[in-house]
């Protein structure tokens, strides 16, 4: 079963692969990918681990209950919505439409306290 200490031990992991893949490695086939890809998919998805990192950390302090009803009441309809939002963001040429990094940004920012202000509500909720 997934709980709270599984999903920070995954993001904790996460972010290392990508600092590891991305960030100390030189094999030509990454080097490449990261030059081409780097300003679309590398920088949000390194982003979007340090905040999934941030927001695992945030719910360690939580019991299991609100982790629960976090991932059901949260998770099941802003996951969808910040991955469309990142995919069809712009490219940043134009001031207009940001760049899929600053939606990356934003979105993690939401998410942060978003989760943050659930969690302690959920917390005041079930003390009665």
């Amino acid at each position: 079963m997934f709980n709270k200490n599984k999903y920070f031990l995954f993001s904790i992991g996460f972010l290392l692969v990508m600092y590891l893949l991305f960030g100390l490695t030189n094999f030509s086939f990454i080097d490449s990918f990261r030059d081409s890809y780097e300003d679309t998919v590398v920088d949000s998805f390194s982003y979007i681990s340090l905040f999934s990192v941030l927001v695992s950390f945030i719910l360690l302090f939580f019991s299991e209950k609100i982790f629960k009803l976090w991932l059901r009441k949260i998770v099941s309809w802003f996951l969808p919505v910040s991955i469309f939002l990142i995919w069809v963001g712009g490219d940043g040429n134009s001031y207009a439409t940001p760049d899929k990094t600053t939606y990356a940004i934003v979105l993690g920012f939401i998410l942060v306290v978003v989760t943050l202000v659930f969690a302690l509500v959920q917390k005041f909720h079930y003390k009665r």
